[in-house]
């Protein structure tokens, strides 16, 4: 039974060596791999299940509680919800999941769809209204379920744990081997590097490189790993400002792009707090054109101005750490043209149906985009021209 759930993580050793692959740049805590692989099954097994019973406690009776509720709402005279968006045939079905993998937590899995999600909601409630309807007291029971699934979407996967302990334990093995051939890598060092500054002696490194390198200046700041920023950090004391030291960090969050390779961008935001005060833009663009800036500056400007968590997801009440800021443009003369003319600097493609795999979704757009570059290259008239000279290709 152990093995099973064990090859429903990793289908054989390829998988497993392919997954090590990925996690061996990643900080993993030494203490995950403690016990055997069974032992870490077990114990996030027995973990998992004492966290869904006591997150089903009750939820039997509150959920039937809740359609009883929907149930006299929706057959009382002059109802005042709208029936295409709240129907009993609907949201009986719905708290009827939620009921029976409350009778049985370990083994049922609650699953709603988003839609369900939304409509069992009290905001999802109040817009099956009619328009007009007179205003409703929503049960708390609502806003509980939304809770409830937030908390479930919360508990760590078991393969999470799996994960971590087989990563651990290979780490350790490596480690060994490399101890045994007298060999590191790049990734060694900065390991070494970690552990010198955290020992009995770190303040006396910490004061002999920085005295050796008093200036450091990262570029692509966004793709520096926890790692790498800690050992910056340790260094030159980020939030301290020391006048005798400068760490200068250049970096665009935009383009945090490499979180497979280790790069975090809450990294990113912890350096942008501990320098808060020290920002500095580089307010011109001056390798694109004005249309494509003017592009951007509008598509991120219209996220970042509505309600919500902003353009990068991560404004909320306390407020905003990651905020956009429109730049300028220097602009350029060169103009992309194909046969239909000046090409826009944005264009969307959409994918209507609503049945669409994301991975089938995402293959179509990389055909489409493919397609397209195979006609501008066999397009004559396609390229960079500037105004009152001939096309440059």
């Amino acid at each position: 039974e152990l093995l099973e759930t064990v090859l429903g993580v990793w289908s054989g050793l390829d998988a497993l060596a392919q997954d090590m692959r990925g996690l061996l740049d990643q900080a993993v805590d030494p203490a995950a791999g403690a016990g055997s692989l069974a032992d870490a099954v077990q114990s996030a097994q027995a973990e998992r299940a004492t966290a869904l019973t006591a997150l089903a406690q009750g939820w039997g009776a509150q959920a039937q509680a809740l359609r009883d509720w929907l149930d006299a709402q929706v057959a009382a005279p002059g109802a005042h919800w709208d029936g295409r968006k709240l129907a009993p045939r609907h949201y009986t079905g719905w708290l009827q999941s939620v009921i029976d993998w409350a009778a049985d937590p370990l083994e049922a899995e609650l699953t709603l769809t988003d839609s369900a999600r939304h409509r069992l909601s009290p905001e999802g409630l109040l817009e099956a209204r009619k328009k007009g309807a007179p205003a409703l007291a929503v049960p708390p029971g609502f806003e509980a379920l939304q809770q409830l699934l937030a908390d479930l979407a919360k508990l760590p996967a078991l393969s999470t744990r799996l994960r971590l302990h087989a990563a651990a334990r290979v780490l350790q093995r490596l480690a060994q081997l490399k101890r045994q051939q007298g060999t590191f890598g790049f990734a060694d060092l900065l390991q070494r590097l970690d552990r010198a500054l955290a020992g009995d002696n770190g303040a006396a490194l910490c004061a002999r490189i920085q005295a050796q390198y008093p200036v450091a200046l990262i570029d692509e700041f966004q793709d520096t790993s926890p790692l790498q920023y800690r050992l910056f950090d340790r260094i030159y004391r980020t939030p301290a400002n020391d006048p005798q030291a400068a760490l200068l960090l250049i970096g665009d969050p935009k383009q945090s792009i490499y979180g497979f390779r280790g790069a975090d961008i809450y990294s990113y935001l912890q350096a942008r707090a501990a320098t808060a005060g020290r920002h500095y833009v580089l307010g011109t663009n001056y390798r694109s054109t004005q249309t494509l800036v003017d592009a951007v500056n509008h598509w991120f400007g219209q996220a970042e101005a509505r309600d919500g968590a902003g353009a990068f997801m991560f404004r909320s009440e306390a407020g905003n750490p990651l905020p956009f800021v429109a730049v300028q443009a220097q602009g350029r003369k060169e103009v992309f043209r194909d046969a239909g003319g000046a090409v826009p600097a944005l264009q969307l493609q959409v994918e209507l149906d609503p049945l669409q795999t994301a991975k089938r979704a995402q293959r179509g757009f990389a055909a489409r985009c493919a397609e397209q570059i195979v006609q501008w290259l066999n397009d004559p008239e396609a390229g960079f021209a500037a105004p009152d000279q001939p096309l440059a290709r």
